[in-house]
């Protein structure tokens, strides 16, 4: 793909499984932020367990989408990003599809991946979780965006994986045109993206829904035998960021899935001294999706994050 500077080869790794029967090709992807590891698992469990002889179509899947991110254990690829902040930006490859052939390295890096890969495929999974500090429910989000059939695809996709919550919204930074599963809906291609878990962790709770989720998507194309795991699932059709106004320990009152109505007290902010400086309340009547898992929290950073 790209070679650093002392000529060390920067390589995705590819595993190809094709099947010895005619049916459609999934790819799975994970790791775009080097701090996402359960979907790098739950892949490398898939592509082990499954043989050709038991599938129809093909998976490709590249568990790591972004090495140079997970070679510095960070969200972003932060030895590049300092080495030349200016000509790195923007560095976030989730966001910056379909990328640019003479872009920056990461932009450069997009588009192989796209081109040469993804584009390939007739269905697309893409697995996160969100920053180092952070927690979500199990939550799949699918594009509304592209034709009509691409749309109504994407949202089966994300049924037949099986998350708890499935987002289905056309605001907020999930819906922009240069995430992947967007883009790739737009290109006709039907696509969602899922979060599983807590940035920065490995967590078997959630490898194994992740492994189940795809294992659910194969038996929804008909690529295995059998049918998706039914799970009740609720539909989220916003979504709103709390962020704090003051600084200091975070202490939750309200746990993540939590309903809540609005004014519902969710956290408090309390300084070292033990006076309470800030009560976080939820500003909706919904569902606590995302909270911060740091142990202490400065002014202006996101607390929780509602869906309705």
């Amino acid at each position: 793909m790209l070679e650093l500077q002392d000529g060390s080869p920067v390589a995705y790794p590819l595993i190809l499984i094709n099947g010895q029967r005619e049916g459609p090709i999934l790819y799975t992807g994970a790791a775009f932020h080097g701090d996402e590891v359960n979907g790098v698992e739950s892949i490398r469990r898939i592509t082990n367990e499954i043989s050709p002889e038991e599938i129809a179509g093909a998976i490709i899947a590249v568990s790591i989408q972004n090495p140079l991110a997970f070679h510095a254990g960070n969200r972003l690829p932060i030895n590049q990003i300092v080495r030349s902040p200016i000509d790195e930006m923007p560095a976030d490859m989730h966001s910056i599809f379909p990328g640019k052939i003479d872009g920056n390295t990461f932009e450069m890096m997009v588009h192989r991946l796209y081109n040469d890969v993804i584009s390939r495929a007739d269905y697309v999974i893409d697995m996160h979780q969100p920053t180092t500090g952070a927690k979500y429910v199990p939550i799949a989000f699918t594009s509304l965006s592209g034709n009509k059939d691409t749309v109504e695809k994407s949202e089966d996709l994300a049924r037949a994986f099986g998350t708890d919550f499935v987002v289905k919204t056309s605001r907020g930074g999930y819906a922009k045109k240069g995430n992947m599963h967007v883009y790739a809906a737009l290109s006709g291609i039907p696509s969602i993206m899922v979060e599983l878990g807590e940035g920065g962790r490995l967590e078997e709770e959630y490898i194994q829904i992740g492994v189940r989720g795809i294992n659910n998507v194969l038996k929804h194309l008909g690529m295995i035998d059998g049918k998706p795991e039914p799970t009740k699932q609720i539909t989220i059709k916003e979504m709103i960021d709390v962020r704090a106004h003051e600084s200091g320990i975070l202490l939750y009152e309200m746990d993540l899935g939590q309903k809540v109505s609005k004014g519902d007290l969710v956290a408090k902010i309390v300084n070292p001294i033990g006076h309470e400086i800030e009560s976080i309340t939820s500003p909706v009547a919904g569902i606590l999706l995302r909270k911060t898992t740091f142990p202490t929290i400065i002014s202006g950073e996101r607390v929780a994050v509602f869906g309705i």
